[in-house]
């Protein structure tokens, strides 16, 4: 197995206490640290013809079985096989946030409607792990965890060492700080977002006053009142921003959230471009031609592979563009949706039996 590219190999090796070794290096070709010299430095997919090539003249190759029904992890823009590699990450302890924020829902100081949704939010922060919160990406927040400048870094990792070493940092020789190079995962900057725009504090750099929470069974106040939002992302932003905000505040964000259903295509799918399979709710109230999707289409920013895709995709869909049904039929429609299903599969057939 291979515990270092695999996360089931991961999971296995965890339990069995078996060693995690790195196979592939960060472009993709065989590490130079191997036990077995000859391979090194090959592409993964020749290195994996030669390694079978060199097992069966020595009998230990079994054969090969194809795995039914494997699904095959690929890159939504090159096409190329995503290969899993363990790599240092920053992470956030999260057992003792959700532990605070779970209370908040199940004493009511948060509100959650439907109602159906606290047990969701109990299952999910009852078996909560540690997050993940950095990101190997080009964009968002850095990451900063041990100073805020370069000197500020330099005078902290001098505290750190002997008194040689200390006149070495304080003299700029022999030091060098290096900022990470990660960023924060989008969710994370998301999360903090009750503590930016409510904060009410009129100094400079000042932060929320904290609110005693130890006793959950009396009313709390909060940041503000009711948050808006789809119900898919309940753990992704909602949580975090309970988690968060409980933590650095001691005061819940919001004392109600309201979670609305998703809309979705006819088949069930997300809306997407790419897909072609989008809804503008003001092309239903008004009605839309087959050559004004189109260019709705042109208009945006897909690739001319994924524009041509699209394309074909919504003539399949709609050939004929929308019918002009009006606001009450699309309201009707949506409001019969939301009695039956927690999702919503948007046809244009249910809009005009409501028309």
């Amino acid at each position: 197995i291979t515990p270092a590219h695999d996360a089931d190999d991961y999971a296995c090796a965890q339990r069995h206490g078996l060693p995690v070794v790195q196979v592939f290096a960060p472009d993709g070709t065989v590490v130079q640290d191997i036990a077995l010299p000859e391979f090194a430095g090959m592409s993964r997919w020749r290195a994996r013809e030669r390694v079978i090539a060199a097992l069966k003249p020595t009998g230990a190759y079994l054969g090969k079985r194809d795995a039914e029904q494997s699904v095959i992890l690929r890159c939504s823009r090159s096409g190329d096989v995503i290969e899993p590699m363990l790599m240092p990450q920053w992470y956030v302890q999260c057992g003792k946030l959700a532990q605070q924020a779970d209370g908040l829902v199940q004493t009511g100081a948060i509100e959650l409607l439907p109602g159906r949704q606290r047990a969701v939010w109990h299952n999910w922060m009852s078996g909560i792990e540690d997050w993940c919160v950095s990101r190997q990406l080009w964009w968002v927040d850095d990451v900063w965890v041990a100073a805020e400048s370069e000197q500020q870094a330099k005078e902290k990792a001098g505290n750190q060492l002997c008194a040689n070493d200390r006149a070495l940092v304080a003299g700029g020789t022999g030091c060098v700080a290096v900022q990470d190079e990660d960023v924060l995962d989008t969710w994370f900057s998301s999360g903090l977002l009750p503590l930016t725009a409510f904060n009410r504090s009129t100094g400079q750099n000042s932060v929320l006053a904290p609110v005693c929470m130890t006793d959950l069974s009396q009313p709390l106040p909060a940041l503000s009142s009711v948050l808006e939002t789809g119900q898919d992302i309940l753990f992704f932003w909602v949580a975090r921003m309970a988690m968060l905000c409980t933590h650095f505040a001691r005061i819940p964000p919001f004392s109600t959230v309201l979670l609305h259903p998703m809309v979705r295509d006819a088949q069930g799918r997300k809306m997407s471009k790419s897909l072609g399979n989008v809804i503008d709710p003001m092309d239903i109230i008004d009605g839309a031609e087959l050559a004004r999707l189109e260019q709705t289409l042109a208009d945006g920013y897909l690739s001319e592979r994924e524009l041509r895709q699209s394309t074909r995709e919504l003539k399949r869909l709609y050939p004929h563009g929308f019918q002009r049904f009006g606001a009450d039929a699309l309201r009707f429609t949506l409001l019969l949706y939301t009695q039956q299903t927690q999702q919503i599969n948007l046809s244009l057939e249910s809009v005009k039996a409501a028309h």
